[in-house]
């Protein structure tokens, strides 16, 4: 696998397991926050965001973790090989963006110029994780149809089942 997509609730664990992917596979990881947010957490442009998304994607390898799902599949489900939907019960993805928004430090993940702990961005990240169900998930699962036949899809519900599917990956020579 050169291509894999990873999405998720916020909180569900996308940036952690492309992260291990990265490492695993050796391959470069694309994280969609870093091409939306503008420093201080200011959206970017619909077409700058657009223009850099397929920037990042049009490489023959890569990890790609984040949704932006009406922006951003029509330019990555294609190309993918692979595709994990991280379905994390929202209690855990409630309680992981509770507890990582008051580190101190920074994520890898986040964008130049955007930190943790910023409480009113916790606050929201919080609510859209509780309420991901109800807002976001019947447009995924919608996208997800659509694009069936562009690449594999795999649902992972559990840790076990995110193991499952590390172990059975095996690393790529450099």
């Amino acid at each position: 696998m050169r291509r894999i997509n990873i999405l998720g609730s916020a909180g569900s664990g996308k940036s952690t397991l492309a992260r291990r992917l990265g490492e695993k596979l050796h391959l470069p990881i694309i994280n969609l926050d870093r091409l939306f947010w503008e420093p201080g957490w200011q959206k970017a442009d619909k077409a700058v965001f657009r223009q850099r998304v397929e920037q990042a994607v049009s490489g023959e390898a890569w990890i790609c973790e984040g949704n932006y799902a009406s922006q951003t599949f029509a330019l990555r489900m294609p190309r993918a090989e692979l595709t994990v939907w991280l379905d994390t019960p929202r209690l855990i993805c409630a309680l992981r963006v509770a507890w990582r928004s008051m580190r101190t430090t920074d994520r890898p993940d986040l964008p130049a110029g955007c930190r943790e702990g910023n409480v009113k961005n916790a606050v929201e990240l919080v609510r859209d994780a509780w309420q991901f169900d109800a807002k976001q998930r019947a447009r995924i699962e919608a996208e997800l149809a659509h694009w069936s036949a562009a690449g594999t899809i795999t649902r992972l519900r559990s840790g076990d089942e995110i193991a499952d599917l590390l172990s059975s990956i095996r690393a790529q020579d450099r």
